[in-house]
């Protein structure tokens, strides 16, 4: 059977990466309260767990409890576009307001989890000290589709004040080779958001 768009099919626990309008959903865990159950109301629980998760997905359920984990990929993918945005200016402005627009339009995110989302990723770029802790993450949960959903995003934070520079171009080049993208899709993403916005060239 063939994979859904954006998993990846070697893991299992790989979530996609959604199109606009769709969201993904997580296990909800109930911790302690498991640990003095018997096995019953273990496996009890477990089937519950998965109808409610079910009934979720189909109306759109939002990630459990509306945080954002050290280990929940888009923040992983925002750490990216917040690092790319402020290799050359501060977050503020045009810059701020494309991030936004880039993970609400993808993510299907209100204003504030939009906001929680850029604070959580804002806080992982300072404290990572190279890319491969986002790259990583990335490749164990999204397949070749994702990821490449992920290039194209980094471009347009690259491209949003027109140009694109010698550091953000030589980024592009360092994280694409991380997530396996190719040397010929990372050039056909670029030229694909260029060409997008015929008013602005690039450089």
């Amino acid at each position: 059977m063939k994979a859904p768009a954006g998993v990846n099919p070697s893991n299992k626990s790989a979530t996609p990466l959604p199109e606009p309008g769709r969201e993904r959903l997580v296990w909800s865990r109930s911790g302690g309260r498991c640990a003095i159950l018997n096995s019953i109301g273990l496996h009890q629980t477990a089937m519950l767990e998965e109808i409610r998760r079910l009934f979720a997905e189909l109306h759109g359920g939002d990630k459990h409890s509306g945080h954002f984990d050290s280990d929940d990929y888009r923040v992983a993918a925002a750490a990216l576009l917040v690092h790319v945005a402020t290799l050359d200016h501060d977050l503020t402005g045009p810059a701020r307001r494309r991030l936004r627009d880039l993970l609400m339009a993808q993510f299907s995110l209100t204003d504030a989890l939009t906001d929680e989302l850029i604070e959580a990723a804002m806080a992982a770029d300072r404290e990572a000290v190279d890319f491969y802790h986002f790259t990583s993450l990335l490749m164990r949960t999204l397949d070749e589709e994702g990821r490449l959903r992920v290039v194209e995003m980094l471009w347009r934070m690259a491209f949003a004040d027109g140009a694109i520079s010698e550091f953000e171009d030589n980024m592009m080049w360092r994280v694409a080779d991380l997530l396996a993208v190719s040397p010929q899709d990372r050039i056909a993403l670029r030229q694909k958001v260029v060409g997008a916005e015929p008013n602005k060239g690039g450089t």
